[in-house]
Order: structure tokens, then sequence, then C-alpha cells
């Protein structure tokens, strides 16, 4: 007959084991968040980087741009004026 050592022992080992899966489990869905979260954050500081480097770049052509627009009234205005000194 099986001795009720033999089932005690079998059964802590069979609750340990589950014990340990479902542990091990949980700790590897939260490590696993983790590793998602800084690889997340990662991607975040990169899209940042190159969000401030655009805007960088957006400013210095609004700055051109408003350079050129103020240059093409001048030479808008030396045309009309040449145009109605000769006319005249």
């Amino acid at each position: 007959m099986i001795s009720e050592e033999l089932i005690t022992g079998a059964v802590a080992t069979a609750v340990g084991s589950m014990l340990s899966y479902i542990i091990g489990k949980r700790k590897s869905k939260a490590e696993t968040a983790i590793l998602e979260i800084e690889a997340v954050n990662k991607v975040a500081a990169i899209w940042r980087g190159l969000a401030e480097d655009l805007k960088t770049e957006v400013d210095e052509l609004k700055k051109e741009v408003g350079q050129l627009v103020e240059e093409n009234k001048i030479l808008n205005q030396k045309i009309n004026d040449l145009l109605t000194s000769k006319n005249k």
C-alpha cells in the first residue's frame, strides 16, 4: 500500500511545481512588460529628437522664406518703378 509519506511528498512536489510555474509566469510577464516599456521609451526619445531637429529646420526655413518675401517685394517695387519711369 502507498504510504502516507509518499502521498504527502507527491502532493507537496505537485503543489510546489504549480506555485513555481505560476510565480515564474508572473515574473516573466512582468519582465516582458518592463522590456516593452523600455523599448517604447527609447523609440519615444528617438522621435522626440527627430521632432526637435525638424522644428529647428522649420524655424530656419520660415525665417528664410520671410527674407525672400521681403526681397521679392523690394524687387517688384523696383520693377514697377522702372516700368513707370520708362512709360513717362
